[in-house]
């Protein structure tokens, strides 16, 4: 089996944080959120290969009960955010991410106050070029961050 080039890499991790634009900006209930996040970090982004992990899994790695992974599945799919073909039972279902519609709802969830979609942009003080280069996996951790 041949390694990943380095090009591979980029272009997967591109498309990745190209999608991750999208679900950060997504008008969504949090815990289908994450739920989402998951698919689209396990997704094949080089080959366009669906997800394939079971529920017992996917709750076990992002804490969520199976009662609330169903209706979080249920409501990704309703929205367009994830398509899902079922195997035997067996094997897990087949889970493909793609770009989905914002909850009309959404506005009336007591965070949503908080959604720059909803409130225009939060702050002028904001300079994310102060943070520029700060590795979070870096050895030092917390004497890196720049406060």
């Amino acid at each position: 089996m041949e390694k990943e080039s380095q090009t591979e890499k980029k272009n997967k991790q591109e498309k990745l944080y190209k999608y991750a634009q999208h679900v950060i900006n997504a008008q969504l209930e949090c815990k289908a959120k994450a739920l989402l996040w998951f698919y689209a970090y396990t997704f094949n982004w080089s080959e366009g290969r669906p997800s394939f992990y079971s529920q017992k899994k996917i709750c076990a790695y992002i804490g969520m009960s199976p009662k609330t992974f169903q209706k979080a599945k249920k409501y990704l799919e309703d929205l367009g955010w994830i398509v899902v073909k079922k195997r035997r039972y067996s094997n897990p279902p087949l889970v493909w991410v793609q770009l989905g519609n914002n909850d009309t709802n959404y506005k009336y969830y007591s965070f949503a106050e908080g959604h720059p979609d909803l409130q225009g942009i939060e702050s002028d003080e904001w300079n994310p070029f102060f943070y520029e280069g700060f590795d979070p996996l870096s050895p030092e951790k917390g004497s890196a961050i720049p406060l």
